[in-house]
């Protein structure tokens, strides 16, 4: 009795994950936000004044963009192997930003009749320092280009206990570092005590946390409630808020000014993005919106910096007081938000087209060998 060959099941097609592109836009949208209290003023506010500890939620919140992004990469980049392919495709990241340097340098020449010598302009772009956002792009190249030796290190701990032991690590020497060498006794405006200190030599390390936290969950999977997690959340950052309020008694950046880098982030930006990641979407034309407003995010970070000038220009003129500032808060972000995304896909494609053309020779060139291989096999 003969055999018959059954061909192997095709892989099952896994469904993106629209939770992970609903996080992704909320950290987009607070990006937005974020500047917009540059920009609107909340910095000339004083900080005793009860309304605006009430405005330094949405700040607080906001400042979870980038811990949020972090996570997200952390989450969907731990298989990353130190290959070409890997290392080719960090080209789109470039070319966009890139292409989006000279969109800004053409706005601040024709706008903002802003002008200098070309090679000002040229060193801005070769710096990342167009616009004004490219920081973090200045900081998340470094970090894909370590990504599959963080990732080997990861998979290299066997345990959990040593992966969470990891972390520990690398909060207490980058994100508490930073936090509590931030805090003093403030006695005057003009003098500064400072009552906290720990060696913070390697503070610029403070994303690696961020990441290897967003590595972790993708593991796990922690499962745990909705309804711990919403308070679990608000109660962080009314921490933060009212610890902020209450040492800043000469000004916001005078106190416990949580950002990006701080220890509390890690577990607020944590708790946020375990409420929204594991979120089911079914409508198909939701997903399809979530996907597709998800895969603009550095673009819409980038390009946000063209409406921040234009609505600082026109919108933001005359009186203001933190209620004039929430009025414009819920007008001018959804407002901004909406027209940057829609501004941002035309550039998105035109970065994924100059990539493509880029990345194709490469792809070529670095499937040689494999190609040889196959072809001498085949002889």
């Amino acid at each position: 009795m003969t055999r018959k060959n059954t061909p192997a099941a095709a892989p099952v097609k896994r469904d993106r994950d629209s939770g992970i592109d609903l996080v992704k836009v909320c950290a987009m949208y607070f990006v937005l936000s974020l500047h917009f209290c540059l920009y609107g003023g909340y910095y000339t506010f004083p900080m005793a004044d009860l309304s605006v500890t009430v405005i330094s939620g949405f700040r607080m919140l906001s400042y979870e963009c980038v811990p949020l992004f972090l996570l997200i990469t952390g989450f969907l980049m731990g298989k990353a192997q130190p290959t070409a392919k890997h290392y080719i495709k960090v080209t789109p990241i470039v070319v966009n930003s890139m292409v989006i340097a000279a969109i800004t340098i053409a706005f601040k020449i024709l706008v903002l009749k802003e002008h200098w010598e070309f090679y000002v302009w040229a060193e801005s772009v070769y710096h990342l320092a167009q616009p004004g956002y490219g920081w973090y792009v200045n900081m998340f190249i470094p970090l894909y280009l370590m990504m599959p030796f963080i990732n080997a290190a990861y998979r290299g701990m066997q345990t959990k206990k040593a992966k969470i032991g990891m972390l520990i690590v690398l909060i207490f020497v980058a994100n508490l570092a930073i936090s509590v060498n931030r805090f003093r006794i403030i006695q005057h405006p003009d003098e500064k005590v400072s009552i906290g200190f720990t060696p913070n030599y390697f503070g610029n390390i403070w994303p690696f946390a961020y990441y290897w936290t967003g590595l972790m969950i993708a593991e796990y999977r922690p499962k745990i409630k909705k309804w711990i997690l919403l308070p679990v959340l608000l109660l962080l950052l009314t921490g933060e808020v009212l610890l902020d309020r209450f040492t800043s008694e000469f000004g916001w950046n005078e106190g416990i000014n949580f950002t990006n880098e701080d220890f509390p982030n890690i577990f607020v930006a944590s708790a946020f993005f375990l409420l929204l990641y594991d979120v089911k979407i079914r409508n198909k034309i939701v997903r399809g919106i979530l996907k597709a407003v998800a895969s603009l995010s550095m673009t819409v970070y980038l390009l946000s910096y063209i409406g921040d000038c234009i609505y600082v220009q026109h919108f933001l003129g005359g009186e203001n007081s933190p209620a004039i500032f929430v009025q414009r808060y819920f007008k001018i972000i959804p407002l901004h938000f909406l027209l940057t995304v829609l501004a941002s896909f035309p550039v998105f494609y035109l970065g994924k087209f100059i990539s493509w053309l880029i990345m194709k020779p490469l792809f070529w060139l670095t499937s040689l060998p494999q190609r040889k291989a196959a072809k001498s096999d085949g002889s």
